[in-house]
């Protein structure tokens, strides 16, 4: 029995020196590991220099662009879609049953509200080449502000720097298709029809309603695309994109 717990007693002791021994090099280890996480954290949430910052900015803008260009000007992208979809002008929907009861109007409504938005798919397909235009002037002091900004702001930088040129390049196109359908020919008829009775006149410009609309539906297309690489890291598929919108992601 005394033999018995002598072992006992020595296997005990020989444990806890295999501990010690062992025990530094395991903290080591962890420690080392740590480090490296640490430093790999420190790394990615670097500030990027102005030109990175343009660069990654540049590069969600373009993505953006192409998605949201290429969701609305395919067939439908308007239409197909009731969120999307273009109607007219708010006053002549609050009268849209009376409308479409009238010879004149009831059997081409639906086909003009279509085809307007047709048209509408057609243009959008021109607003790359000015957002892109647009992106490729951004400076490098309006890149880094707006990478840091909320959600939107570079929608909104692109808003005000290309409206002018969208709404230019837009009209013409939407017209011509309105024309080539007969959208304009109905919407006169519906517009002089409702302007009869009606207390409030309106607007009988409907390619400017349409324009209108087209642009804001693309701002919107375009914002959620750029939200979407804001808010989700697996959007990000570059390296230029985790590092610039990895720091956005700290400065929030």
């Amino acid at each position: 029995m005394v033999l018995l717990l002598k072992v006992h007693s020595k296997t005990t002791i020989m444990k806890k020196y295999i501990l010690l021994l062992t025990l530094p090099i395991v903290l080591w280890s962890c420690e080392g590991l740590n480090l490296a996480h640490i430093e790999d954290a420190v790394g990615s949430m670097a500030k990027p220099t102005s030109a990175e910052a343009s660069k990654g900015l540049k590069e969600a803008l373009k993505i953006g662009l192409n998605k949201g260009v290429g969701n609305l000007s395919v067939k439908d992208g308007f239409w197909g879609d009731q969120a999307k979809r273009i109607l007219l002008p708010a006053e002549v929907l609050k009268i849209e049953k009376d409308l479409k009861s009238l010879p004149i109007v009831g059997q081409e409504y639906d086909r003009m509200v279509e085809n307007m938005n047709h048209g509408a798919e057609e243009a959008v397909g021109l607003a790359k080449d000015v957002f892109i235009d647009a992106v490729t002037k951004m400076t490098l002091k309006d890149a880094l502000g707006i990478l840091t900004d909320v959600n939107g702001a570079a929608t909104k930088y692109l808003k005000k720097a290309t409206s002018s040129n969208l709404e230019a390049k837009f009209q013409p196109v939407i017209k011509k298709s309105l024309d080539k359908i007969g959208v304009t020919r109905n919407w006169n008829s519906i517009s002089s029809a409702y302007n009869v009775f009606a207390a409030k006149k309106v607007n009988t410009d409907l390619n400017a309603h349409v324009t209108t609309k087209a642009m804001d539906v693309l701002f919107q297309e375009v914002e959620k695309q750029e939200n979407l690489i804001r808010s989700n890291p697996a959007q990000r598929v570059s390296e230029i994109l985790k590092k610039v919108f990895g720091y956005a992601d700290t400065q929030k």
